[in-house]
């Protein structure tokens, strides 16, 4: 059997749909030699036969038992790998065609074990709100001490063995164990970018921080205890996650969240944020000239 150059890992439960279209995205990835490793961590039903049958076509789909979490899954995969390369995509997110060759050879070019790239922000019906453009390599290790500079599992490519090296993800952590990952690899190898937005991030009710936001603090606590996180981090995450309860319409939780950034922080500027959220809400980060609709693949 010969070695994959990307093994793709996803960690799932009880979202076939959203996985069937993730799938998609991964069935469509050009000039690279893939495998795909799926972890079903306890979902309650089983995968409908058109999924069954494309994770075959591709690669294997492995019971988890539990559920365990989703670092706890994601680790199952890496530990199944056999490509030089890994990618962990998230169940809810999409790649265009493009995305594992491109952060793959930007990796080679610039000696990297972690690629990280731009991204577009989609609705949960897949229209473009907004985007994220990639960070400065150079600055990336430094910029995750106050925040996740990078994004979620789905926007970065690494290689395995960095990975493997760094002990995989953190299962103490959930929501944050993607940060918390990077924040150790960053420290451990170099990292590269892809500036194309490549890969789509879903906005939804279904999000890991809107369903959760005391667990997500509860998380920044540990990366603080383990001195991974730079002064003023904290607030950070918190006007991170006000601005996200906004974009979903989460009115009271975002005012409140805004209250008291502006109480604890002394800013005024976060007020405004207190009646935009209240009324009108926010909206998704916008790129350069990104105006709301489709994905451009």
């Amino acid at each position: 059997m010969s070695t994959p150059l990307v093994s793709v890992v996803i960690a799932t439960k009880d979202r076939w749909p959203l996985l069937r279209r993730a799938l998609a995205g991964v069935a469509s990835q050009r000039e690279v030699d893939l495998e795909l490793i799926v972890v079903d961590d306890g979902s309650a039903s089983r995968p409908p036969e058109d999924v069954r049958a494309t994770i075959a076509r591709y690669g294997e789909l492995i019971p988890h038992g539990g559920p365990h979490g989703v670092a706890a899954a994601r680790n199952l995969g890496l530990a199944r790998a056999r490509g030089d390369w890994i990618a962990f995509l998230d169940d809810d997110d999409l790649w265009a065609p493009d995305w594992l060759r491109a952060a793959v050879d930007a990796g080679v070019a610039g000696g990297a074990g972690l690629v990280a790239g731009a991204y577009w922000i989609i609705d949960a019906d897949g229209t473009v709100r907004g985007g994220q453009p990639a960070s400065d390599p150079a600055d990336i290790a430094a910029a995750l001490s106050h925040g996740n500079a990078i994004g979620g599992p789905s926007m970065v490519v690494l290689t395995t063995a960095a990975v493997r090296a760094a002990g995989g993800f953190n299962t103490r952590l959930s929501a944050l164990a993607d940060w918390e990952l990077w924040l150790r690899m960053s420290r451990r190898v170099a990292c590269a970018t892809v500036d194309r937005p490549l890969v789509a991030y879903t906005l939804h009710q279904g999000n890991m921080h809107v369903r959760d936001p005391a667990g997500v603090r509860r998380e920044l606590t540990v990366l603080e205890r383990e001195g991974l996180l730079a002064p003023g981090a904290r607030a950070g995450v918190e006007r991170w996650m006000a601005l996200d309860a906004s974009m979903h319409r989460r009115r009271r939780r975002a005012g409140a969240a805004f209250v008291s950034l502006a109480v604890n922080e002394r800013r005024v500027f976060d007020l405004f944020s207190v009646l935009r959220a209240l009324t009108i809400g926010h909206r998704a980060p916008r790129a350069a000239g990104v105006r709301p609709g489709p994905l451009p693949w």
